[in-house]
């Protein structure tokens, strides 16, 4: 039995090349589909912001509510891990101002049950409210900045 060595090289080059072709293919269309992948959630986030921006604006800190600010695309990217998709600044700015939104719900649950226990307001709850009103709508640029309206210019 004679074994034909002529067409082993070839073959291997041929194998070798497809593979490489098949990396390069897959890195392409992965990178592609992040890319639009990205557009979409930027263009829900910056819906979703809008609407938390028009809710602040008509907020008054004596309103009564348990979470006034509501973020169901922002816990949803969160749960599934597209968030991984954006860039790491934006990533940073989104996760500094959603915190900010999450503290402001947080005050205004505190405000609604102090509101119930003592039927009174309390100046505290009510600056605070204002306080991270004001900064969420603000659109001063500054190093610590957790405004809506700056971090909608970006997206």
């Amino acid at each position: 039995m004679c074994i034909d060595w002529s067409q082993f090289l070839p073959s291997m080059i041929a194998t070798f090349i497809g593979f490489v072709l098949a990396l390069i293919g897959q890195w392409f269309f992965g990178y592609i589909k992040k890319s639009k992948g990205s557009g979409e959630l930027k263009s829900h986030i910056a819906e979703e912001l809008n609407s938390i921006k028009l809710a602040l604006e008509n907020f008054e800190s004596t309103f009564l509510d348990v979470q006034p600010l509501k973020t169901p695309i922002w816990n949803a990217l969160i749960n599934a891990g597209q968030v991984a998709l954006l860039d790491t600044q934006i990533r940073e700015q989104l996760f500094g101002v959603y915190s900010t939104i999450q503290e402001f719900n947080s005050w205004s649950l505190v405000q609604t049950n102090y509101y119930f226990e003592n039927e009174r307001y309390n100046e505290l709850l009510t600056n605070e409210l204002t306080k991270l009103k004001t900064e969420l709508i603000n659109n001063e640029k500054s190093s610590f900045s957790r405004s809506i309206i700056l971090l909608l210019d970006k997206l």
